[in-house]
């Protein structure tokens, strides 16, 4: 991340190789990125490190474009700190989670990789959208920190949330063999050195949501009891993950709101 550089390699048994240096386009470092069908990549920089600076003053941070070749340019400048991106099934769309503007940035998306027609997917206020994923009905499912986790569709609405108590969510995905299982990447600091330590104690991936069909149902409150109905999840599986050890029930779960 710190030093900026994609790297590649050519097979499983060859040694990793520089594929671009991005330094001259993000001066602090490089963080999540998205590969078209085509082979190009859209990758977030950073000219500032996050949690060490005034948020309210940071430079603004570009998305970054790399094609296949290992050439990179800007591939746009409207972004504050880009995160985590996804890019829609039909391959026409890119969007982007953007941490200091409260928002998921959209673009059309060429086959050559070039963007078009930006606009805003929706807003966040309150909430810095982290890592994101996407779902076959078209909703955006954000990890935003203390903020939790939510299901957000175009123009705003929220349609599910997982408030995460005292812990951050930092990036989420579903999958699973059937794309139902919500998984959540999570931690307790946004200082580095502090992170390294929990891992050995914590573990980083905190829980994992399995998702129902897209009906309603019951949910769970923060008291284990049943609670406001919330839409897609099965708040009955919901599970502590303990890195390199056994999955449990987490003694201090999340719960859910529609």
């Amino acid at each position: 991340m710190f030093k900026r550089k994609l790297l590649h390699r050519t097979d499983s048994r060859a040694e990793l190789q520089e594929f671009a240096d991005l330094s001259a386009m993000a001066s602090h470092g490089i963080g999540d990125l998205v590969r078209t069908q085509d082979g190009v990549l859209f990758v977030a920089g950073a000219n500032f490190e996050f949690g060490r600076v005034d948020l309210v003053t940071a430079p603004d941070s570009p998305l970054i474009r790399v094609d296949g070749n290992g050439h990179s340019t800007i591939a746009s400048d409207l972004t504050a700190f880009p995160n985590g991106m996804v890019i829609t099934p039909d391959a026409r769309r890119l969007i982007v989670a953007d941490s200091l503007q409260f928002r998921l940035h959209q673009w059309d998306l060429a086959q050559d990789g070039h963007l078009s027609n930006h606009e805003i997917f929706a807003r966040t206020p309150g909430s810095m959208p982290d890592g994101i994923s996407l779902d076959q009905r078209g909703g955006v499912w954000v990890a935003a920190g203390h903020g939790g986790v939510f299901r957000v569709l175009r123009g705003g609405k929220v349609t599910d949330k997982v408030y995460m108590n005292n812990t951050g969510a930092t990036a989420c995905m579903l999958g699973g063999e059937d794309g139902r299982t919500l998984l959540i990447t999570a931690s307790d600091s946004t200082d580095r050195e502090v992170n390294q330590r929990a891992i050995h104690r914590d573990g980083c991936l905190r829980c994992v949501l399995r998702c129902r069909e897209r009906a309603c149902h019951p949910g769970i409150d923060a008291s284990g009891n049943p609670g406001r109905r919330a839409q897609s999840l099965n708040a009955h599986n919901i599970h502590y993950v303990d890195v390199g050890t056994t999955i449990g029930r987490h003694p201090h779960r999340p719960h859910f709101a529609a």
